[in-house]
């Protein structure tokens, strides 16, 4: 496969088991289970059913039991899928959805943090630094700031994201072993602090550009090893992280304008989970044969005139079509692109092709509505495997 190599893949190294591969689950009454943490439960909206699992079931018409927990780590998910009072709704699901890490990742930040101030502070411990974050203590945003950038690098991170992998492979291992026909859809985490630090003017505007870049490098870190846990266990990935960073609004709650650093998302961010779940969920159609993929639609055709947007270089929006303007300002165009640990294709007229099949070199690829190439996945009934290539 011909692709233009954009970025250089973070990778992270871990051995988890195989898992049985995926299937579609067959039964006429779809059963929801929603796994994970507080971005799961809805935590901190007015309107609980604004919640992007609550979404979910109403738009799919879903039965829904919610089992996430506000503050639940990666541990707490393995316990709560191993736990026997859950079995019957868990072994009945046609999907299952996975929001976990970010409190693994934000405890590790807290206790990095506090020992770093104790130099200051003698007595700060990492719930106390919680504390003070959570309120908005400009002082003690201040001093993390000057702290952060050294994060990603840090024992305290490294342990936590050798929990992550070891507790979230578990947890999909006991799901799967539970229900081995079961959809399991897990969201990436997002950097709750780019919109926030692009709007921050004045003194904080800098300490603001300090805390996204670490966020971003941090969490980047930690959807890596996501992604590797869900190839190996063949898994669906939401990316929950390019969606939000590609939103012309803000989808968290996070303020440097009123030193508000709550992670989690609105309610606009909750549509945005909910709308890029949808595009994912992968169940058969009753009566409808699957549908093979038309060889005339989207093979890549050399004779298309190229449309420029008239914008900056990187991702552009042009008259509804989405667009990748290189340094040397043309559109990727008839080509693969690499970018953020993700593969996209663009037509010839320069598009990038969402929610459709691609044939390049005789190989079928599909593309998922983000722009995304699938990988481990079911599409129409057809599976493609680890490079995205469907198995005929």
């Amino acid at each position: 496969m011909k692709k233009r190599l954009f970025a250089v893949a973070m990778s992270f190294g871990m051995a988890v088991s195989m898992l049985p591969g995926l299937a579609l689950a067959s039964d006429a009454q779809e059963s929801y289970v929603a796994l994970g943490d507080s971005i799961t439960t809805g935590y901190g909206l007015a309107d609980p059913a604004a919640a992007f699992p609550e979404l979910v079931a109403e738009q799919n018409d879903f039965s829904l039991t919610n089992l996430a927990e506000d503050g639940a780590t990666s541990a707490d998910l393995l316990a709560t899928v191993q736990d026997p009072a859950n079995l019957a709704a868990i072994s009945g699901a046609d999907i299952v959805t996975v929001t976990i890490g970010g409190n693994d990742l934000m405890s590790a930040l807290y206790e990095f943090l506090a020992a770093g101030y104790q130099a200051l502070d003698p007595t700060m411990t990492a719930e106390k630094m919680q504390e003070l974050l959570v309120k908005g203590d400009p002082i003690t945003i201040a001093a993390a700031a000057q702290m952060i950038p050294d994060f990603a690098a840090s024992d305290q991170a490294a342990d936590a994201l050798t929990d992550i992998t070891t507790n979230l492979a578990g947890a999909i291992g006991a799901v799967k072993t539970a229900n081995p026909d079961v959809q399991v859809i897990v969201a990436t985490q997002y950097n709750p602090y780019q919109q926030a630090a692009d709007a921050a003017v004045g003194a904080t505007a800098e300490a603001a550009g300090v805390i996204d870049t670490a966020f971003n490098t941090g969490v980047t870190v930690l959807n890596t090893a996501i992604q590797q846990v869900c190839s190996t266990a063949q898994c669906t990935v939401a990316d929950v992280y390019t969606t939000f960073a590609q939103s012309d609004q803000n989808p968290c709650n996070a303020s440097f304008k009123f030193l508000n650093l709550d992670f989690h998302p609105n309610t606009y961010g909750h549509t945005l989970i909910a709308d890029l779940v949808n595009g994912l969920v992968d169940l058969p159609e009753e009566n409808t044969p699957a549908v093979e993929p038309d060889p005339d639609v989207s093979e890549p055709d050399t004779s298309g005139e190229t449309v420029v947007p008239p914008v900056a270089s990187g991702w552009n929006e042009y008259n509804g079509n989405r667009y990748f303007l290189l340094a040397d300002g043309t559109p990727a165009a008839n080509e693969w692109l690499w970018y953020d640990n993700q593969w996209y294709f663009f037509n010839a007229a320069g598009e990038m092709v969402s929610a459709d099949w691609v044939k390049w070199n005789g190989k079928w690829y599909f593309l998922y509505a983000s722009g995304q190439m699938a990988t481990n996945a079911t599409i129409d009934g057809y599976y493609v495997d680890s490079d995205g290539v469907l198995v005929q």
